[in-house]
């Protein structure tokens, strides 16, 4: 029984440490975009996936 929560607490960490990976990867080219002012029609696009996301983490908590 142990074994088994400790390989969701593991697969849920990974799971975690993927989404956070993506997360950064996201706002690395969220950065980028904003530099070479491309970021204009990906604004509506960011707004949406704060909304996921915090939908998301929100039934989590």
């Amino acid at each position: 029984m142990l074994v088994i929560c400790l390989d969701w607490i593991l697969l849920s960490f990974l799971v975690s440490a993927a989404g956070w990976a993506i997360f950064h990867q996201y706002m690395n080219d969220v950065k980028l975009a904003k530099l070479t002012k491309v970021h204009i029609n990906g604004t509506l696009f960011h707004k949406q996936l704060n909304f996921i996301a915090w939908g998301s983490h929100g039934s989590d908590r």
